[in-house]
């Protein structure tokens, strides 16, 4: 009777892998966790891409920035041209003021 005992504790043990109860939660746990990982490198495809979007957004305003900061100048020295010749507006400090 002790080695019937015996022999269904073993069978049955949590360190058994044959038991189809373990084999199965086993195999849960890794199409789960292959799912997660699945999931996970999604997700960092998908902030790449949302990365590389700001990036050329991010590009293109610094480019029209620089034109307006460009065109700005332009009419502010313009304006100090037209100034001095009559002597109705001098710019204090002038454009050396804004960088």
């Amino acid at each position: 009777m002790a080695a019937i005992a015996e022999k269904s504790f073993t069978r049955f043990a949590p360190s058994s892998q044959s038991h189809p109860l373990i084999c199965g939660v086993q195999e849960q746990r890794e199409r789960d966790f292959s799912f997660l990982i699945q999931q996970v490198e999604d997700h960092v495809s998908i902030l790449e891409n949302h990365r590389q979007q700001l990036a050329s957004e991010l590009h293109v305003l610094r480019e029209y920035s620089w034109g307006l900061y460009q065109e700005y100048k332009r009419v502010l020295s313009k304006l100090e041209e037209l100034g001095a010749e009559d002597g109705r507006f001098p710019l204090a400090g002038g454009i050396s003021t804004l960088q």
